[in-house]
């Protein structure tokens, strides 16, 4: 608790009154001590301690991968090698990882003798390599391979599924990322006539818009979001472009 002093409009003396103090909001703290945001500031200031840095950087191990892994990049070229070395173990371990799951996930799809079996040998070959491109862990001509062979399994999970809104939205992905925006433009608007929430699709649409400058087309897309309060930060996004 927490005590305040008061003064009576009567007699001007003091009145202690005695307030509870708020419950703290347990996602404002992280258990190793770092807040997300506070692990990037510790990361790139180099007047911190090595080790304080050393520790903040061992906490990207609980941050998802598409936040943490473009921090490790930068630690690539610091003065520290404690750091450069812990940096370039984890992001290794990470594509590492990635890896051995779809050179696994492959073994299956050989092994797939059903339609089912390869519908979801294919679907789950094409999300992992959309997270080697998503986590930032596959760059260059990597970026590329990974893009079209993921684009190659949704195409063929499509020929046995057609109708599964969720393969249009992640072909319309891996278009965007080869540059096809008139290819993802097509598979988006499929994915949102087949079915796939609104709220999934629209920002894809509305980042397809801004790249191409057509400015009113994004405060049109975004507009049904500005009032949706399933992701924080496509809110604000829409509460923006509703203002400009």
């Amino acid at each position: 608790t927490t005590e305040i002093y008061t003064l009576s409009l009567h007699d001007a003396l003091p009145i202690l009154r005695t307030l509870a103090l708020p419950a703290l909001d347990p996602h404002q703290r992280s258990g190793d001590g770092f807040h997300q945001a506070g692990v990037s500031g510790f990361l790139r200031n180099p007047r911190v301690p090595a080790p304080q840095r050393l520790k903040a950087l061992v906490a990207l191990q609980h941050v998802p991968g598409r936040i943490a892994s473009p921090l490790l990049r930068t630690l690539l070229g610091d003065d520290s090698e404690d750091l450069r070395l812990l940096a370039y173990g984890m992001l290794e371990r990470k594509e590492k990882t990635l890896n051995a799951a779809i050179h696994a996930e492959h073994q299956r799809l050989a092994a797939a003798r059903t339609p089912t079996a390869q519908t979801l040998a294919h679907t789950r070959l094409a999300g992992l390599y959309w997270e080697l491109i998503y986590q930032g862990l596959a760059q260059g001509d990597l970026r590329q391979h990974a893009a079209e062979a993921g684009l190659r399994h949704v195409r063929e999970a499509l020929t046995l599924h057609p109708a599964a809104a969720g393969l249009r939205l992640r072909s319309g992905q891996f278009l965007s990322t080869l540059g096809d925006t008139a290819g993802a433009q097509t598979a988006f608007e499929a994915a949102l006539a087949a079915g796939m929430p609104s709220h999934r699709v629209l920002p894809l649409l509305a980042e397809l818009a801004y790249q191409r400058r057509d400015f009113a087309a994004v405060r049109t897309l975004l507009a049904p979001l500005a009032s949706w309060h399933g992701m924080t930060r496509v809110e604000k996004v829409a509460d923006f472009w509703r203002r400009a």
